[in-house]
């Protein structure tokens, strides 16, 4: 005699397959925006790092050429570019977040001499979404610079 052994084959109900879609695109939407936030932070902290680096670059270019050495801030939000002689070496463009804000009496650009010194204490600021201010500040003499935030 054979016998059949009966299992219980019940799945998942459609009300249950429902709530854990509904758990996992709450999770995901969460964790997007999460992401979303960080990169975008991530993006200006290495917008402001290159900045930096390139300002020290411009002025090592100046000494070790010995010429005028220009970073101009374009303020129409296209980015800044560093010069020398007519001549661009390097361009980066802003992050999205990130603007440059132009005031009065201001000149929008640093001018490194030949003995990598500036001529005059300047500010240059940034504006980024929903935060504080970004600012350089510029002292005379080795053109080494300041940052406030």
């Amino acid at each position: 005699m054979v016998k059949f052994i009966v299992l219980n084959e019940r799945g998942f109900t459609l009300l249950e397959m429902l709530l854990v879609l509904l758990v996992v695109a709450i999770v995901t939407l969460i964790s997007s925006r999460i992401i979303l936030y960080e990169m975008t932070n991530y993006q200006e902290r290495d917008f402001f790092e290159k900045m930096h680096a390139d300002l020290y670059y411009a002025q090592s270019y100046a000494m070790g050429n010995r010429t005028r050495v220009r970073v101009n801030f374009n303020a129409a939000g296209g980015g800044y570019a560093v010069t020398a002689n007519g001549k661009v070496l390097k361009q980066t463009a802003y992050p999205k977040t990130v603007s440059y804000q132009m005031t009065i009496h201001q000149v929008s650009y640093i001018e490194y001499t030949n003995l990598g010194s500036i001529s005059q204490i300047m500010r240059h600021k940034f504006n980024r979404q929903g935060k504080t201010d970004y600012e350089i500040i510029f002292y005379i003499g080795k053109g080494r610079q300041g940052i406030s935030m």
